[in-house]
């Protein structure tokens, strides 16, 4: 009896593999109708809109489903102020309709997955005050439609990607507090940084940015919050810093820039190591 069992099994298991071998592929993969999230139905063909922020009697727990790859009609995706966990999941990126994603004020770990860089109608993004880590991808450069992006308050590590001086749309650019949850993000200001013409906040505090402030940073004439202090910064500040008369925050102490100082800011540079300046 034995015998034969292991005869049939292994005829099933013969007539699989051919079939696959006769079509070339194995079987597309069927699209389900529903899918439940943390105990909710949605539907997959209606809902466009998710919004499960925390209530005091109703914090999310766990891990992001990669089922809500599925819900490919999504527009707006706010799972901010949980107790979240795990990874962002790379299935989403199969949300392609998204212009808000929101998962700040989690416990959310591991890197931004690069299928981030696929949603492309996004207008909102924020990673905030999470223990998110390791690079931040270069693909986030194709999110041409952001006018909000936060990534501050994790502990990522490398540097910040040129590819982020794409997205000219942006209104604010958080990506500070590296350090204060143990990475290292480091490395030069993007050289291109002033193609963002339309910031008017950009916040890279507490992090472990060396070189220059790129002189380019005299073209985001519309900034009104500019916030640098605590990192490694150091040489002459650009006098075309000056060029921003719509500045009302300006933090640059903590650096190692080196005097003179430009006249528009010198009272923003408190606490300067010059003590590698010629």
């Amino acid at each position: 009896m034995k015998h034969i069992t292991y005869l049939l099994l292994t005829l099933i298991i013969l007539l699989t593999i051919s079939c696959e071998d006769y079509y070339g592929e194995k079987p597309e993969e069927i699209i389900p109708t529903e899918v439940i999230l943390w105990g909710t139905v949605y539907s997959v063909e209606s809902t466009d809109s998710l919004n499960i922020s925390s209530l005091e009697e109703n914090e999310l727990t766990g891990t992001i489903p990669s089922t809500i790859g599925y819900l490919t009609n999504l527009r707006y995706l706010n799972l901010e102020d949980n107790e979240l966990t795990g990874v962002i999941p790379a299935s989403i990126g199969n949300l392609t309709n998204l212009t808000y994603l929101n998962l700040m004020d989690n416990k959310l770990t591991g890197a931004i997955p690069a299928s981030i860089g696929n949603l492309i109608n996004l207008n909102h993004l924020d990673l905030d005050h999470n223990y998110l880590s390791g690079s931040i991808p270069s693909s986030i450069g194709n999110l041409n439609s952001l006018t909000y992006l936060n990534l501050g308050d994790n502990p990522f590590t490398g540097s910040i990607p040129q590819e982020i001086c794409n997205l000219v749309n942006l209104n604010f650019l958080d990506i500070s507090d590296s350090y204060e949850r143990g990475g290292s993000l480091g490395g030069l200001i993007p050289t291109e940084i002033g193609n963002l013409i339309n910031l008017t906040s950009l916040r890279l505090d507490g992090n472990f940015l060396t070189g220059p402030i790129p002189p380019g940073i005299g073209d985001i004439i519309n900034l009104r919050e500019l916030i640098l202090m605590g990192n490694q910064l150091s040489g002459e500040l650009p006098q075309s810093i000056c060029n921003l008369t719509n500045l009302r925050y300006c933090f640059l102490q903590y650096n190692q820039f080196c005097p003179p100082y430009p006249s528009c800011v010198e009272d923003y540079l408190e606490y300067q190591d010059i003590s590698q300046c010629n």
